[in-house]
């Protein structure tokens, strides 16, 4: 018999979703890692983001989203009132994982669930695919300058390699942005690029 698993907004929306907590020291040391590159350099090298597949079986009713597992059904619910209103969307899927969002009156919460095992991660923001590396970016409600996380993909396991702020680089606004190789691309400031090894 399969158990079921009901999900809480307020369980997400306290999650602490970095393992590696950053510090001060690591903040600035990112800035000593940033190669400043030109807008040819930064157009010949670009990459394009692979996409969550949309089309899945897994659909809303009634405010309740249920996700079948192998042991088990995870439940995630809406809170349509007024004070603790939190909605819940299936993003999409990409092999063996589910992209889930969620969003309150303040921000949007993303949720990568890993379809065998039930296990949840919640990322900063919505996840970019390069090959087998999810690149996060905070969303717009951050009032200084978005945190970047890289995520790891490999089979039914995925692990947070890397996030960091460069609050302390003076980099703001942060446009496009992908990887290729070993490295991380941006597009900041409106007309400024740059590049970090990852």
């Amino acid at each position: 018999m399969k158990q079921i698993l009901i999900v809480f907004p307020l369980l997400f929306s306290h999650f602490s979703y970095c393992p590696c907590q950053m510090n001060l020291t690591k903040s600035k040391t990112i800035c000593e890692q940033i190669i400043y590159i030109d807008s040819v350099e930064f157009i010949s090298n670009r990459q394009y983001s692979k996409q969550f597949d949309s089309t899945t079986n897994i659909a809303k009713v009634n405010s309740i989203i249920k996700i079948p597992l192998k042991d088990t059904v995870l439940v995630f619910r809406d809170d349509t009132t007024n004070e603790l209103f939190f909605e819940y969307t299936v993003v999409g899927t990409t092999k063996s994982w589910l992209l889930m969002s969620g969003r309150d009156y303040n921000q949007d919460y993303f949720y990568l669930i890993n379809m065998i095992t039930g296990k949840t991660d919640t990322l900063i923001g919505y996840p970019l695919i390069f090959h087998n590396i999810l690149l996060c970016i905070e969303g717009d409600y951050a009032d200084s300058t978005k945190f970047i996380e890289l995520w790891k993909i490999e089979d039914d396991k995925v692990q947070l390699i890397r996030k960091f702020s460069l609050r302390y680089c003076n980099i703001y606004m942060i446009g496009e942005i992908y990887l290729k190789d070993k490295f991380l691309y941006m597009q900041y400031n409106e007309t400024k690029y740059l590049k970090i090894k990852i």
